[in-house]
């Protein structure tokens, strides 16, 4: 009885961070991507994320999958973004982005070294759920920034108009 009321928390915690969460990320994203298609609205990533963990009933493992299989559609996001950025940037600039994203994976492998070592010492398995958030996060908030960065581009080309 005890372990199914320890398990309805953990589901009720990670419930009210991700509500939490998308709400933060939502009016942080507003802030600096008010003409962005990113800020209308949550992003279909995080909506399949939500259904997928609905899917596999709240579980530790199921919603580690769901959030590991969005990291892998940000990542999808972030190659989108640099081959549409190719078309608008000179030569020189698109190198330098190129070595910009190189430094980017750098500190990205870093920081999930980083959580490694740290969330997985812990024996509660939630830290496993915090690890995968983390990882995603890291990934997403990398998204956003190139699809910003796109938009900018495509402005000073004269090429996108906000709606």
């Amino acid at each position: 009885m005890k372990e199914n009321f320890n398990i309805a928390m953990v589901i009720i915690v990670i419930l009210f961070g991700l509500n939490i969460y998308q709400y933060l990320k939502t009016e942080e994203q507003n802030k600096y991507l008010s003409k962005s298609a990113y800020a209308s609205s949550i992003h279909p990533i995080d909506i399949e994320v939500q259904k997928c963990m609905k899917k596999e009933n709240y579980t530790t493992g199921g919603m580690s999958y769901c959030v590991a299989q969005s990291n892998k559609k940000w990542e999808k996001e972030i190659e989108k973004s640099i081959k549409e950025l190719k078309k608008y940037l000179k030569e020189d600039e698109y190198k330098k982005l190129l070595y910009s994203e190189q430094k980017w994976e750098e500190y990205k492998k870093a920081k999930i070294e980083l959580l490694n070592e740290t969330y997985l010492k812990s024996p509660a398995h939630i830290y496993i759920n915090y690890l995968s958030g983390d990882v995603v996060n890291i990934t997403e908030e990398r998204a956003y920034e190139l699809s910003l960065f796109l938009e900018r581009i495509k402005q000073r080309e004269g090429t996108f108009l906000p709606q």
